[in-house]
């Protein structure tokens, strides 16, 4: 009896883990086909940008199955249109919260903000599979997680790339906020007054393109 017992749950236990529990690999926006009034549009000498910032949890699952506002993270997702006869590169952002200026987080940072824990899953598996449950929990939690942190890189901005005339360059870009700069970040959005700039070069010198952001 206690060899059936542990037979169903390990069949239980590999049935789960075959499920996949990253429901955003490879999610990223088509600004067609989001909301004019979370764009925001900016046209320099010939570049189009679009930008979609991620300001509420629904957005933030949609495109990495977590609230990565909780984890206090801003996340933008760029289009960046390069309609002039030269290539175009952007070679840097920043994020301007009052007095703060921030700098773009890497894949790993976002990734983990977002990775899956091992701990407690591993643990509610382990007794009732008589510790067998365990290694599996946390080889399928490492599988996970390595997508997880592929799709981070895969998704985020490719600074320094060329933009070949009528070429585009699409990709998030992300931010950590110190509570410092934003207290209040995880219930209500970013301050009024939030600036995201993106810097290019174009026809060899360098251009900022300055977005004043939607708060929430």
């Amino acid at each position: 009896m206690k060899k059936t017992v542990m037979t169903v749950m390990i069949l239980l236990l590999a049935s789960l883990t075959g499920c996949t529990w990253y429901s955003a690999k490879g999610a990223i926006p088509m600004m067609d086909r989001v909301e004019n009034n979370k764009l925001v549009k900016m046209e320099k000498e010939g570049v189009m940008i679009t930008a979609f910032p991620i300001l509420n949890e629904d957005d933030s699952s949609k495109y990495f199955d977590r609230n990565i506002i909780s984890g206090r993270m801003f996340a933008v997702y760029l289009n960046v249109f390069n309609k002039t006869s030269n290539e175009v590169r952007v070679i840097s952002s920043e994020l301007r919260i009052g007095g703060t200026l921030l700098q773009p987080s890497t894949a790993e940072e976002m990734y983990k903000v977002i990775k899956r824990e091992y701990g407690v899953k591993a643990f509610l598996w382990m007794f009732p599979t008589y510790f067998v449950g365990a290694p599996i929990s946390i080889a399928h939690t490492h599988y996970v997680n390595k997508k997880i942190e592929a799709d981070m890189e895969k998704k985020q901005m490719e600074f320094h790339k060329e933009i070949k005339p009528s070429g585009i360059l699409q990709g998030f870009i992300w931010f950590k906020v110190p509570k410092k700069a934003a207290p209040e970040y995880e219930s209500e959005g970013l301050p009024k007054g939030t600036v995201l700039n993106l810097i290019l070069i174009l026809e060899q010198e360098k251009r900022v393109v300055e977005f004043g952001l939607p708060v929430s």
